[in-house]
């Protein structure tokens, strides 16, 4: 029988909890496509726990971004923005090259937002 991996030398469980935290994401993924948002924002959640705890912070940005599309999809704004907010300062603060094409995004969404509500 195969044996989970234990995680890195020296630092035991780290593999094992980022595989953990890659996997919640997985399923919040697979949630989201069927439709149960509650379950993808659960799942979205304790994958985001987990990297808090790891410190990895490209892993929580990636959470902050599926957790503002979830709520972009659910109509809300507010709470997708201040998601997507948060996404970005660490993709700024760790050097992403992502940083710029999602504040391009974020800007589209928040005027798409604005001219919806207006």
């Amino acid at each position: 029988m195969a044996r989970w991996p234990e995680g890195l030398p020296g630092c035991p469980g780290i593999l094992t909890n980022r595989l953990l935290a890659g996997s919640y994401y997985q399923l919040g993924n697979l949630a989201y496509l069927r439709g149960d948002y509650d379950t993808a924002e659960s799942r979205y959640h304790q994958s985001l726990e987990i990297n808090k705890r790891l410190g990895n912070q490209a892993g929580m940005a990636t959470n902050f971004d599926a957790l503002a599309i979830l709520q972009f999809q659910r109509e809300e704004h507010s709470e997708a923005i201040a998601y997507e907010v948060r996404s970005l300062a660490i993709h700024l603060r760790i050097g992403s090259p992502q940083a710029s094409a999602i504040s391009g995004a974020s800007c589209s969404c928040v005027q798409d937002s604005e001219a919806t509500s207006s």
